[in-house]
């Protein structure tokens, strides 16, 4: 998965990029918010790595276009800006995973983002059933109101719960005259003995 890293100072961006590398990831290192707004505008990245603290736009203010702009990306904050105030800041979207300080332990870096990739390969997955349920839901709604036979639920008082649309030319009953009545109330008084 590609791993996008917006950073001002050029050490931190090359020594991060390396770090990620080495464990298979594969890495682009921006300089600021412009390119990296620019980039991800061509090429849409799964984690993006930011340090808010840039000499001209803020950090901040790309989080601000992501969101504004409903762009699909997830964050991990790595700044030397430890305070409660800039991690709050950050922390209150929903797409900022985790604050991380600088100066950095790699190995805890590295599980966090392993820990982070498989968070959205859930949801991912989870999106992506959603939608099959949906498809299978509409489907099966497709196929009872275009039933030609009269399709029904009984709670377990045998009381009507669901009718589809055929009641009425078969029956002459409108859905509404039926629902939450008894099944008996359709049968011939000779046909339940």
């Amino acid at each position: 998965m590609d791993i996008l890293i917006v950073d001002n100072e050029l050490r931190a961006r090359n020594s991060l990029s390396k770090i990620l590398e080495h464990h298979g990831y594969k890495v682009v290192a921006v300089d600021g918010v412009l390119a990296a707004i620019t980039y991800l505008k061509q090429y849409p990245v799964k984690l993006v790595l930011l340090d808010p603290i840039m000499p001209t736009l803020s950090g901040y203010n790309l989080l601000e276009h992501i969101a504004d702009n409903q762009l699909e990306a997830h964050f991990i904050i790595v700044s030397v800006d430890a305070t409660f105030a800039a991690a709050t800041q950050a922390l209150r979207l929903d797409f900022v995973y985790d604050f991380i300080r600088k100066p950095y332990i790699v190995d805890e870096l590295v599980q966090l983002i392993a820990k982070i990739f498989n968070l959205i390969k859930l949801k991912e997955a989870n999106k992506s059933i959603q939608c099959q349920l949906l498809q299978s839901e509409q489907m099966h709604r497709l196929f009872i109101e275009k039933s030609p036979d009269i399709v029904y639920l009984l709670n377990e008082k045998g009381e009507f719960t669901f009718l589809n649309n055929v009641i009425f030319p078969i029956l002459g009953y409108s859905i509404e005259d039926i629902k939450g009545k008894h099944y008996s109330t359709l049968i011939f008084a000779d046909d339940l003995k």
